[in-house]
């Protein structure tokens, strides 16, 4: 099987029975997924979640929200390149699709699932999941229980898009099927037929839906004619290539520059590094700039250079993406992978181990794993007086509850499977800021009192 961009490029939207809405306002399909992630409320929560530096209050210091906008607009340059092959090509179905905005409208909802600090908040869950899930009896299902101890930024992710926001709404913010194929790394559960997902392959490294979406994803999937090589398990959309060498291009990039404004690394050694990649660009010219402003006119002419050797990548090994027996990130296999590793090494050994950053992410593990304490055993048993209080500070959204049917939320939540149940709770934690985790943890902790 070939997958065939006559498929891949679906702009059917996920979940929609209804008819269309406002259809005369001059807007293509991708641009108004791009529209309605720019205006969700879980995409502006993302100023508020951690990228390096937890809770900075550097201006310049980037946040998930900055991040996701950064690697949106690299991914659009990666898909405009793409496009144009393609046309040249004579592949697309349509000469008016703008892959450029399919792969920007993914780079932005890449993180949107990421809990509080980052993938310490992801490491949280999993901590806890470890320690508490074996009393949970009642969750005996194999899978049900590694997608809470391998718990994944990604399927969150998914979840955000296509569950809880509009969530009154079947199919969240009702995404194109393109979009939502894109922006899926990893398109399989945490299980694959009872078996772990083999990470020597690069779409099984992580899992990116949860069992209780599994059935709606896949269907969606199948539309987009992805190769299913296991039930529930396929192939990557060629476009999720692209999508993860521009979030590739941005770590490594920007998190060198943000290291020199935390004055970990000196401006003149990450200079060093990104030197050797700029000169890649032909029309590379020293100009004799000095320090930050050195600094930032290397950085734009090493991401380029990124962006264009991941391009070639992609159109030299077109044809194994579309077969599916392409595995590898476009940026491991490129002509420049030892220089973008040089960089990578450097940051992973400073800025994320500095004594402020870990010492938040350990703080971290605290707030998540205390907030799950407080908030699992009331979700479980919502019959207990106190136990209604604290199901007081959940959206009813999250709990499923409509006042207007249901006469309390203990009716609303029989519904639910326990596993269900504590997915609820992690869509709720996931959801939160940083500094709103922080406030809650504190003040139902009896650290801070309201003021």
């Amino acid at each position: 099987m070939v997958m065939t961009w006559d498929n891949l490029l679906s702009v059917e939207r996920f979940g929609r029975t209804e008819p269309p809405g406002i259809e005369d306002d001059q807007r293509e399909e991708f641009d108004r997924d791009h529209d309605r992630i720019m205006f969700s409320s879980a995409f502006r929560r993302l100023q508020d979640k951690t990228q390096v530096f937890p809770l900075s209050r550097n201006d310049f210091t980037r946040t998930r929200l900055t991040h996701s906008l950064e690697v949106s607009c690299v991914g659009r340059s990666l898909g405009r390149k793409a496009n144009a092959y393609l046309l040249n090509e004579d592949l697309l179905p349509d000469s008016q699709i703008n892959i450029g905005t399919i792969v920007a409208s993914a780079c932005l909802v890449h993180d949107i699932g990421n809990p509080p600090f980052g993938h310490s908040g992801e490491s949280a869950i999993q901590l806890w999941a470890e320690k508490n899930l074996d009393r949970i009896n009642s969750i005996t299902n194999p899978q049900e229980k590694r997608d809470f101890l391998k718990f994944e930024g990604n399927a969150q992710g998914l979840r955000v898009i296509t569950r809880i926001q509009t969530n009154r709404r079947l199919g969240g913010l009702q995404l194109t099927l393109a979009t939502i194929g894109s922006m899926m790394k990893y398109p399989c559960g945490s299980l694959i037929e009872n078996q772990p997902p083999d990470e020597s392959r690069v779409e099984q490294k992580k899992f990116g839906f949860f069992l209780d979406d599994a059935d709606q994803i896949s269907k969606a999937l199948r539309k987009l004619g992805m190769i299913e090589y296991k039930q529930n398990a396929f192939r990557r959309h060629p476009l999720s290539f692209l999508v993860e060498a521009a979030d590739d291009i941005c770590y490594a990039i920007v998190d060198l520059e943000d290291s020199v404004d935390q004055n970990i690394i000196d401006v003149k050694a990450a200079c060093t590094l990104l030197e050797p990649l700029a000169q890649k660009i032909e029309n590379y010219r020293d100009k004799g700039y000095q320090n930050k402003d050195r600094l930032h006119w290397l950085r734009t002419y090493a991401m380029q250079a990124l962006i264009n050797e991941c391009h070639r990548v992609f159109t030299y090994n077109m044809k194994e993406i579309l077969e599916g027996s392409f595995s590898n990130s476009l940026i491991n296999v490129s002509c420049v992978r030892s220089l973008y590793s040089d960089i990578q090494d450097r940051v992973k050994q400073t800025a994320y181990k500095n004594p402020r950053v870990l010492t938040v992410e350990i703080a971290g593990l605290q707030v998540i794993g205390g907030l799950l304490d407080i908030f699992v055993p009331a979700i479980l048993q919502p019959e207990k007086k106190e136990h209604q209080k604290l199901l007081e500070f959940i959206s009813d959204s999250y709990l499923g509850y409509d006042r207007e049917t249901h006469a309390t939320v203990e009716k609303a939540l029989s519904k639910f499977s326990p596993y269900q149940r504590l997915l609820k709770i992690t869509d709720y934690i996931s959801g939160m800021t940083d500094s709103f985790a922080v406030d809650l943890y504190q003040k139902l902790s009896g650290i801070k009192l309201p003021e």
